[in-house]
């Protein structure tokens, strides 16, 4: 609890919303760390930045293919071929300090990190709770998509059993709807499990509606369950909304 108030504590000092980076910066993508070096040319490897993404401080210039940087205590330059800039590349003025350029950028990135890792943080609250919202629903299932094609339309769909009892059937009733919003036609499906505890199941059926109907998108109208010890369990109205997921 006392982490929690911390982070929320926190958070309007660093502007969640919108973490607004004053210093020059790149963003990076790499599967495989970066190779930082001590030269511009590209010579003697002295570090590297780890794998993933984030953010690259450039703290001064390099050659014509390359930046000085500066990424968890690791300085020198890298190749611009992994930067990635937002509107024009930084400039500096020959009477720059290097030193100075770095002292920033390290109090920059402690104020990036700790935004970072108070927006994991607050993530992680956030997904408990839908969980545990979900675990008391007993099942999750996402927006049903829309599938079309010649001549013909349909949709996909998954469900998550949440519950305690295994899957044997659900019923999905769908609503189609045309391009300005009229309702076209019901349909009952009939989905065939087994879906296991904590297991996750999809659907496909392309051809589910005539393709000649202009059929735009579907919303879900209800869901029944029946599980394999014969009791079931109804999704309708506000409920039904609690369960649905991207």
């Amino acid at each position: 609890m006392k982490r929690i108030f911390f982070i929320l504590f926190l958070l309007p000092f660093i502007g969640f919303s919108q973490f607004k980076v004053t210093r020059p910066y790149a963003k990076y993508y790499s599967e495989v760390p970066l190779n930082v070096y001590k030269e511009a040319a590209g010579l003697n490897k002295i570090g590297e930045i780890a794998a993933g993404s984030g953010i690259i401080f450039i703290v001064g210039p390099g050659g014509v293919n390359s930046y000085l940087v500066y990424r968890k205590g690791v300085t020198g330059y890298i190749s611009k071929s992994h930067l990635l800039f937002e509107g024009k590349e930084p400039s500096f003025n020959e009477n720059d300090l290097v030193e100075a350029m770095i002292a920033a950028a390290k109090k920059q990135e402690e104020e990036y990190d700790t935004f970072i890792n108070a927006k994991k943080e607050l993530d992680r609250i956030d997904n408990a709770l839908k969980n545990k919202k979900l675990m008391k629903a007993g099942l999750s299932v996402t927006y049903p998509g829309y599938i079309d094609g010649d001549f013909y339309c349909g949709y996909e769909i998954s469900f998550t059993n949440y519950s305690s009892k295994i899957i044997k059937y659900i019923y999905l009733t769908l609503s189609a709807f045309n391009a300005v919003d009229d309702l076209v036609v019901s349909k009952r499906f009939t989905l065939v499990g087994p879906v296991n505890v904590m297991k996750e199941a999809s659907y496909i059926d392309k051809y589910a509606f005539s393709g000649n109907q202009a059929i735009s998108y579907f919303r879900i109208k209800k869901i029944e369950i029946l599980y394999t010890n014969g009791t079931r369990k109804e999704y309708s109205g506000e409920i039904l909304k609690t369960i649905i997921v991207d």
